[in-house]
């Protein structure tokens, strides 16, 4: 079953990138790729990925058993070769009934913005590589100040997220674990993926040089300069910080 599937128009292309299941539910099996004729919508290519070991060991740290589920689609990229990266992230939403101070009964919404999943596809759909990255992040209010942006260059992607820890964990050298603790100043960090998926990272701003929170997930960008313009703002106190992509 093909689910949560983009439709994306690359010059005489016309492509549906997203996630398949073998079951009709929210939990997923792998990638799915087609490549369509944009004028009569017969598929020209068919491809289902399952997710590669590499994938399930970075987001579980094993190669089976766990479900793959919640995958919400972020955005994309093509290169000049024809093959394409996109990006996602493990969104879902929580209720809860709380006491309020009048006594009476409240319902409360918070909204996960989870892992971050990347994946590249070859000019035919196949699967290149899956990487995955691990954050826990919930809100009750402003989406903007969590989850992540991410921008693309000469074949490698950089993400921006926030965090209250101070270094990530690392573990086995590859799979990195970002927590979102409760300090009010927050980490930015800016991990980088190569062209081959291999994964680094490092601390962009720290929190005692921070003044306020950043909205990660919505920078403006200037893809002629590449540059990233992050706004910040708590009560009525502003800032601009600009990030070029070298």
């Amino acid at each position: 079953y093909s689910e949560a599937l983009k439709p994306l128009l690359n010059k005489d292309r016309l492509i549906c990138v997203g996630f398949y299941a073998d079951r009709k539910d929210n939990r997923y099996n792998g990638l799915g790729y087609f490549s369509l004729d944009p004028n009569t919508l017969d598929i020209r290519v068919k491809k289902y990925n399952p997710f590669s070991p590499q994938f399930m060991m970075d987001k579980f740290g094993k190669e089976d058993v766990e479900q793959v589920k919640n995958l919400v689609f972020k955005n994309v990229s093509f290169a000049s070769d024809g093959c394409v990266q996109f990006n996602a992230e493990e969104y879902f939403v929580t209720n809860s009934i709380q006491a309020n101070s009048s006594g009476g009964r409240v319902r409360v919404e918070r909204y996960h913005h989870n892992d971050i999943v990347s994946a590249k596809l070859g000019p035919s759909g196949e699967l290149i590589w899956a990487r995955n990255i691990n954050k826990s992040e919930v809100t009750q209010g402003d989406g903007a100040y969590v989850s992540y942006c991410s921008y693309t260059k000469d074949g490698d992607t950089y993400f921006f997220i926030s965090s209250a820890a101070e270094q990530p964990e690392l573990l086995n050298n590859e799979r990195l674990i970002f927590k979102q603790g409760f300090s009010r100043n927050r980490n930015v960090f800016v991990i980088r993926l190569n062209d081959e998926g291999k994964m680094s990272y490092s601390k962009m701003i720290d929190s005692k040089d921070a003044r306020l929170p950043l909205m990660v997930s919505k920078p403006l960008m200037n893809k002629k300069e590449d540059a990233l313009l992050f706004y910040a703002k708590r009560g009525t106190k502003k800032q601009l910080v600009n990030v070029y992509i070298n």
